[in-house]
């Protein structure tokens, strides 16, 4: 049951430490929503007054590119200090965060570094799956679902690297893999009931906007907020139990 367990601790981290998870997101999302805004506005202002064909195209880009990189920003703003908040017992200070430039950083090119990895590994076994779905579909749909799954297991041992980034401590892939040695079935189970606390929530969601479509919305936004929480304790609960020993009972 050491999946549950897992998923137990992180969903009581979220609950115990609710006003701090408040003082951590709040104010950089009012300011993503703002930025977001503002940049949109910016393209619909711009747009009509363009003479030239090309300018419209590369406007587009800049602008989805601009709000990639504001909300990158201040999503991994918020990321790091929740995970230096657990790990490291640094307390929110007011309503803004510490914005650790170094560790956000270090936190995107961890990702970078799981990307590429994720992009080696997964590339041959997407072409493999992909000829096997025209000459076997059966084996196909089969294997591709073990994959999938192997995948997002693999990913779940490795992304212990990105709450060491994040509070100054780099673990290397190998460490990550070496630490998490034994942890398959464990993690199998945490997965399993993350998907059907997912699917319950979003139930839940779709059930109350059919009742009341007024409540849906704001029921639908918070629970969207609070199972994005959940996925960065469940990070943070597998770096404090496998790189550090931390209990979770």
């Amino acid at each position: 049951m050491q999946g549950w367990k897992l998923f137990k601790h992180a969903f009581g981290m979220v609950i115990r430490n609710w006003r701090e998870a408040l003082r951590i997101f709040l104010v950089p999302a009012l300011l993503g929503i703002v930025a977001l805004g503002l940049i949109v506005g910016l393209m619909f202002a711009i747009l009509p007054q363009s003479t030239s064909e090309d300018f419209p195209e590369a406007a587009a880009i800049l602008g989805f590119l601009g709000m990639f990189v504001v909300s990158a920003t201040l999503a991994t703003w918020c990321v790091v200090a929740w995970h230096r908040f657990v790990i490291l017992e640094e307390m929110p200070q007011g309503w803004i965060p510490t914005f650790n430039g170094g560790q956000i950083l270090a936190y995107w090119g961890q990702i970078l570094k799981l990307s590429l990895v994720g992009l080696v590994v997964g590339a041959p076994a997407v072409f493999i799956v992909t000829m096997l779905l025209r000459t076997a579909p059966i084996l196909g749909i089969v294997l591709g679902i073990a994959a999938y799954i192997f995948a997002v297991l693999a990913f779940m041992r490795l992304s212990t690297t990105l709450p060491a980034a994040a509070i100054g401590k780099p673990a290397t892939l190998g460490e990550a893999f070496a630490a998490t040695a034994g942890s398959w079935g464990s993690l199998l189970l945490l997965l399993l009931v993350l998907v059907g606390c997912q699917v319950a929530a979003q139930s839940a969601v779709f059930t109350l906007s059919a009742i009341t479509p007024i409540l849906g919305v704001p029921f639908s936004i918070a629970t969207t907020v609070f199972l994005s929480l959940l996925n960065v304790s469940i990070l943070t609960t597998l770096y404090g139990h496998y790189i550090e020993g931390r209990s979770i009972d």
